[in-house]
């Protein structure tokens, strides 16, 4: 499904509050988006972000596999299912945004679904991330809200 042929249902924005390694939970997230066959935008907070994360990415999972991705403005990044951005472009088509640096995604409605995602221990990127819940659900996005369990586990919250 893309934003193009749903567009009067708004964007699911799914906040992730995660208790382990940050960009080991963002691949993870995006590979799964990837066997899906969906497109990704990985938005990174700046373009030195955006370099380490395309470094990360290509040693995950590790072994044989790995997740195809290219960096923005790459020579092939139209064609690639993920790409790595300092901003929030749809040039692949994309239609996940993986929100990586803590910020408001300013146009949320130019994708079918918004990752974004908090450190369970960090207090002040906990109360920015529920300013950011906030703000997209003024937007008038759907929205979850899932949190990781001490034990791995996964539960929705209302």
């Amino acid at each position: 499904m893309s934003r193009r042929d749903e567009a009067d249902l708004p964007p699911l924005v799914r906040f992730y509050q995660v208790a382990g390694e940050v960009e080991s939970f963002l691949a993870r997230v995006v590979s799964k988006a990837y066997e899906k066959g969906l497109k990704v935008c990985v938005v990174a907070r700046s373009e030195e972000q955006a370099r380490e994360l395309d470094q990360f990415l290509w040693r995950y999972p590790g072994g044989d596999a790995f997740l195809p991705h290219e960096l923005c403005g790459g020579p092939r990044a139209a064609r690639q299912p993920v790409l790595v951005c300092a901003e929030a472009v749809d040039i692949n088509g994309a239609t996940v945004a993986v929100m990586a640096g803590g910020q408001l995604l300013a146009e949320p409605h130019r994708f079918d679904r918004v990752i974004d995602f908090t450190l369970s221990d960090d207090q002040q990127a906990l109360a920015a991330s529920r300013e950011r819940f906030r703000r997209y659900r003024e937007m008038g996005c759907r929205m979850e809200y899932i949190r990781q369990e001490p034990g791995g586990g996964w539960s929705q919250q209302e």
